[in-house]
């Protein structure tokens, strides 16, 4: 049984994001202020064993891939912009005691 998550998050959850100081974007809006709702929401990913054990196996092939591309990169602009992909793939392993710890 796979389990289906909506591309964007309920509004409630955007809802919470709205600041008076300057405009951000929905994504950028969830990425700032990861609340308790928003926890508990991706406790139906994490709590999966089956569902979470396949998003570890794809972080872990992207990551393979661009340790591969940084081998071969020169720019060094590309080079920052890889490393940053592995530091977020990188999350993914620590994902499900993120979310279990920001459910509480």
């Amino acid at each position: 049984m796979l389990l289906h998550l909506p591309i964007n998050p309920p509004l409630i959850l955007l809802n919470k994001f709205q600041t008076d100081k300057k405009p951000y974007s929905d994504t950028a809006k969830i990425m700032l202020n990861m609340t308790k709702s928003l926890y508990r929401f991706l406790l139906l990913l994490v709590n999966n064993k089956e569902q979470m054990q396949r998003l570890q196996d794809y972080a872990a092939a992207r990551i393979a891939h661009h340790q591969k591309l940084l081998e071969t990169a020169k720019d060094h602009h590309r080079i920052l912009e890889i490393q940053g992909a592995i530091a977020e793939l990188r999350r993914f392993e620590t994902l499900r005691d993120e979310v279990i710890e920001g459910s509480k």
